[in-house]
């Protein structure tokens, strides 16, 4: 297999990923348990609207790399809605680390819920994105290749 069929042969799978990463990597924490109490594990107004305007200022920076066309609106409007759900998801499973002391089951518990939220968003982003990246001309389809390259992940740490 060459390198250029190696790409081509990926790059729909990982621009959609990277497209997901790209909104969910601010999202570092992991959810919390059932039994945490709500007003612990929400975030505070400030962090939920600094959270929003960063993944708008993400999705506009992808339309303007990708040089949406007028007639490609419609379309791309659900993929922006896809990611801010995605989005949202995340945060919502990254919320509950703000309360309490965990155990580590409980930690590996948390961490579980925030993957599959992950999981489930990328598969909502992948479903959007998939088909509109097919209908994309193919100097368009390397705006996204390029635009996707650069992001490599949402960075963790360890304790």
């Amino acid at each position: 297999m060459t390198p250029d069929s190696r790409r081509r042969t990926g790059r729909v799978l990982a621009a959609a990923s990277v497209c997901a990463l790209i909104l969910i990597a601010p999202v570092r924490g992991f959810a919390a348990d059932a039994a945490a109490p709500a007003d612990s594990a929400a975030p505070p107004a400030h962090a939920r609207a600094n959270h929003d305007r960063g993944i708008e200022a993400r999705i506009t920076s992808l339309h303007d790399q990708l040089q949406i066309t007028p007639d490609q609106e419609a379309q791309w409007a659900g993929i922006a809605q896809a990611l801010r759900d995605s989005a949202a998801a995340a945060r919502g499973a990254n919320a509950g680390r703000r309360g309490g002391s965990r155990n580590a089951v409980e930690t590996l518990r948390a961490q579980q819920a925030a993957a599959a939220a992950r999981a489930e968003g990328l598969k909502t982003v992948l479903t959007a994105f998939e088909p509109f990246y097919a209908s994309l001309p193919e100097a368009q389809q390397k705006r996204a290749d390029t635009a996707f390259s650069h992001h490599r992940g949402p960075r963790t740490t360890t304790p």
